[in-house]
């Protein structure tokens, strides 16, 4: 899956939730520049949970959302089909283009 997930790892079960989608948003914020509250109104609509343990003293829940709903993510340029940091950016910068 080409997605981005967190683990929330507690109990009671809205706690394990809060846990997985809190990281989630922050995640997003800091990656992908979205403001929190930005994040939490595209989670609320495109996300999924999915419930991973039940029976163990704590529930185990992981939150994800497929990254074709993210916009680029900061220090990230696309040129074509290729995705390349901004350190690789300047590195290709230094080099002198042969014809």
């Amino acid at each position: 899956m080409n997605a981005i997930m967190t683990v929330g790892a507690y109990r009671p079960l809205d706690d394990c939730l809060r846990i997985a989608f809190t990281e989630l948003v922050a995640w997003i914020h800091q990656d992908y520049g979205l403001s929190e509250l930005d994040a939490y109104e595209l989670l609320s609509k495109v996300a999924r949970i999915h419930l991973n343990e039940m029976v163990d003293p704590n529930y185990v829940v992981v939150a994800s959302i497929e990254k074709r709903f993210l916009p680029q993510r900061r220090g990230e340029f696309v040129i074509s089909d290729f995705r390349l940091n901004d350190c690789q950016v300047r590195d290709l910068s230094n080099q002198q283009l042969r014809i």
